[in-house]
This record gives structure tokens, sequence and C-alpha cells, in this order.
């Protein structure tokens, strides 16, 4: 299969490439931008980004008119970080097609990013106005709304996409994370417990399932062999935010009572500075519990928020 598709690939970039040839820069072609387009949607599957971004230049050059180059583009681009390159793109496939829902929902991705909360609400909003069926903009609008701190909002935009998507991941871990937050802890194992039956190496699902089960203000929720287990398998994986994954460790091996590990790793944890921007004092002060032999408890979160 993996053999198949990079002929297909490589046949695919000989025609694009033959066309190319013919191609006059004043001439439009929007048979030619299709071409590298789907050159571009192939790289980016195999998360080539560099490449893809490479075959949606082309696209641009061959049709300056095409909002899908322009998209495919952004999309990438988001992938690279580059937040204000992809919501100048986005814009321009706006201006092209101001329907396209999926683009307003992905710009608000880079306004997230740069924490212009205001801007990918608006975002998100118009989205689902132009597209109702378009799931990531509702789970997007959640992470807003939790961002606000009204979770009953963002578990409710969060079920709505997974009414829409019964599969999509992201939003089945950040309704289990809103829910522990609102001290709903069955209904928080359930959803990492969903999450992780559709992939088990679902990092954030086995984070969170972690720190529920070794932090709980709520003992029967509490197993700190099951912690580490879930830990151990979070930190295996490759991605993004080890401390957090090393933070899940130490509090898993603290609920267990080997506070020696507990210290190392999160000690670990505080080598990454930018998680000590994130998180701030509070990871200091945990390590210090646990240097008094002392687990972590997340506080319980007030009655009244609990459904």
């Amino acid at each position: 299969m993996f053999m198949t598709k990079m002929v297909a690939l490589l046949l695919l970039m000989v025609l694009v490439g033959s066309a190319a040839a013919k191609f006059r820069a004043d001439q439009p072609d929007p048979k030619l931008a299709q071409a590298w387009i789907a050159a571009g949607k192939a790289w980016y599957d195999k998360q080539e980004w560099v490449r893809a971004q490479k075959c949606f230049d082309e696209a641009i050059k061959a049709d300056p008119k095409s909002d899908d180059a322009y998209v495919g583009r952004a999309t990438v681009l988001l992938h690279l970080k580059e937040w204000d390159k992809a919501i100048k793109d986005f814009d321009e496939a706006i201006r092209l097609n101001p329907k396209r829902g999926a683009a307003f929902g992905n710009r608000g991705v880079a306004w997230a990013k740069k924490k212009e909360f205001e801007k990918a609400m608006a975002d998100y909003n118009e989205a689902i106005r132009l597209q109702p069926t378009y799931a990531p903009a509702y789970q997007s609008r959640g992470e807003i709304w939790g961002h606000r701190g009204d979770y009953e909002k963002a578990v409710e935009d969060f079920s709505h996409a997974i009414r829409l998507d019964p599969k999509f991941l992201s939003a089945i871990v950040d309704r289990g994370i809103a829910w522990q937050t609102i001290g709903n802890y069955e209904k928080a194992l359930m959803d990492f417990d969903v999450a992780l039956g559709l992939d088990p190496k679902k990092i954030s699902a086995l984070y969170g399932r972690a720190w529920l089960r070794a932090t709980c203000p709520e003992a029967k929720f509490r197993d700190g062999a099951k912690a580490i287990e879930d830990a151990k398998a979070a930190y295996d994986q490759k991605g993004d935010h080890l401390a957090f994954r090393c933070e899940a460790l130490a509090a898993a091996y603290a609920e267990t009572g080997q506070f020696d590990e507990a210290i190392k790793w999160q000690k670990k944890a505080l080598d990454d500075s930018a998680y000590v921007k994130e998180k701030g004092d509070s990871v200091r002060e945990r390590l210090k519990l646990y240097e008094a032999k002392k687990p972590y408890r997340d506080l319980p979160p007030p009655e009244s928020s609990k459904k």
C-alpha cells in the first residue's frame, strides 16, 4: 500500500511538472492549479509540510483566484505555526469565496493560537452560521468557552461536535477535560475511555485519565497504579508537551507513595521553561509537596458547577 501511494505521488508530480513546462505566468491555468493542489494534499497527508507548501505555492501561481490553493497553503502554515501568514492566506480565500465556512473556522484557529480569542470566536460563529454541520468549528468554539471558564457551554459545543462526528477524538477528550473541571469525574472517565478505545495512543486522553486517577479530590476515582500505567504510556509517545506528561507521572507516583520517583519526574518537568511559565508557581509548590511526602490533589469545584 505504501509503495502504491508513493508511485501514485511520483506519477502525479511528473504530470504536474510536465504541465508546468507549458504554463505561462500571464495566463491562469485552473487545471494545472488543481494538479498542484492534489500534489500538495498528497504531501500534506504524509505530513511533509514544506513540500506541501511548495505545491500550494505553485497552485497559486497557476491560478491566483483558486480559494482551494489558498486554503491548502494556509492549513499547512498552521502546522508550521506561521499564524500571521496563515491568517493572510485565509483572508484571501474568504475574499475569493465568502461562503467557505471551513476557511473561517480555520482562521479562527490561527487567531486562537495568537490568543486573539474574540476574533477567534467571531470566526467560529461565522463558520457555524455558514456551515452548521462543520464539527471542528463547534469543537474549537468549545475551547474558547473553556478558556472563558464557561464549561457548561464548552460541554454543549463539544457534545454537538461529537453528535456530528462520533469519532471526533479532540472533541471527546476536550469534553472529558471539561467534565473533569466541573467535577463530573464519572463522565470525564467515560470520555477518556471512549477516546482511548478509538486511539489507545492518544496522548491527551492518556494524560487526562492519568491526571484524574492520580489527583482527583474524590478518593473513589483515584487509582495510582492505573495512573502510572497511563502516564507511562503517554510519556512513551512522540509529540509536544513532554513536561506535562512528566508532571502526570510525578503525580501518579506520589499517589502510590513513591515520592522519590515523584520528585524525579516533577524536576524533569521543571526543566522545561515554557511549562514553568505557563503553569506558574504551582508547579514548584507541587515539588515541595512531594518532598514533604504528600500527594497532590486537585481542588474540588464549587457544588453549583456539578451537573
